[in-house]
């Protein structure tokens, strides 16, 4: 799930698994992907955890502000 979130591609996804007895059931993992999600849902879960990632940097940037200037002044 997270090398198609990441847009690896499916067949570079099952070339790249490193375990021969789960690589050989290829065709079962290609059905179970695209039979649960299409491309548009990975595209916007993509979207999505991006957004959620520049929220985050948003919000850490004034946290980490936050907490070096408690820090400066219990120094004083």
């Amino acid at each position: 799930m997270n090398c198609l979130l990441e847009g690896v591609q499916l067949e570079e996804m099952i070339k790249g698994i490193p375990v021969k007895s789960i690589r050989k059931k290829a065709d079962q993992i290609r059905e179970a992907v695209r039979g649960s999600l299409e491309t548009t849902q990975i595209i916007l879960i993509r979207g999505g955890l991006e957004l959620i990632g520049s929220i985050q940097r948003r919000i850490d940037e004034p946290d980490i502000e936050i907490k070096n200037r408690i820090a400066s002044r219990k120094r004083i």
